[in-house]
C-alpha cells in the first residue's frame, strides 16, 4: 500500500522544517484508527499537536479509502 500511494502523495522540504513523511503520515492514522485513544492522547504518543493529527487523519483515509 505505502508503494502505490507514496508517489501521488509526495510532499516537500521546506525551509523551516522537514515535512512529515508519508510512512509517519500512515501510521499516526493507522494507530488513531486501531486505538480509538483521543487526538490528545495520540499528541503525546507521536509528539505532534493535536491539531495537526486531526489534520493528519483527515487527509488520509480518503486516500486509504482510494487504495483499499
Amino acid at each position: 500500500m505505502v508503494a502505490g500511494v507514496s508517489v501521488r502523495d509526495a510532499q516537500s522540504r521546506t525551509n523551516c522544517r522537514a515535512s512529515i513523511s508519508f510512512e509517519e503520515r500512515l501510521t499516526v492514522t493507522i494507530r488513531y484508527l486501531a486505538t480509538g485513544e483521543s487526538l490528545h492522547a495520540a499528541s503525546f504518543r507521536f509528539r505532534m499537536s493535536h491539531n495537526k493529527i486531526g489534520a493528519i487523519v483527515n487527509e488520509m483515509l480518503p486516500v486509504i479509502y482510494e487504495e483499499i
